[in-house]
């Protein structure tokens, strides 16, 4: 009764908040979803980051799958993010880029990662859950 009673009070056993374990149990979920998609041989998709990024925001059911609806900077630093309106062209340009790549799978989808993540923080946040698994 006391542990459940922590839990319902937002802390985990060992007293850490309930959001570090609801991240860690996101990033499980994410990393074994990922894990049978390559197993399957799951081409990449848009839908597919999405469910990725619903995982792995389990904490913040506000902020998962879909893209951000209002511009955005990051203090202190020099990228600009994206203004909304060109989020979905962008990451239609990024999965088109990377399903025509002649490069080595590798070197592909390095390059995909890199770009992804290098997008992601300023492409997707505000979701609706509807759009996620």
């Amino acid at each position: 009764m006391r542990e459940t009673d922590l839990v319902l009070r937002g802390l985990t056993i060992d007293s850490k908040p309930l959001k570090d374990h609801m991240e860690a149990v996101g990033h499980k979920e994410a990393f074994d979803f990922v894990s049978e998609l390559v197993k399957d041989n799951v081409p990449i998709s848009e839908g597919i980051i999405k469910q990725i990024h619903c995982l792995v925001l389990a904490d913040k059911r506000e902020d998962r799958g879909v893209y951000r609806r209002v511009p955005v900077r990051i203090m202190g630093a020099q990228h600009e993010p994206v203004q909304p309106y060109l989020i979905e062209p962008k990451m239609e340009q990024l999965l088109y880029d990377f399903a025509a790549s002649t490069e080595h799978v590798r070197q592909n989808w390095l390059a995909f990662t890199s770009s992804l993540r290098a997008s992601i923080l300023s492409l997707m946040v505000m979701a609706e859950p509807d759009d996620c698994l």
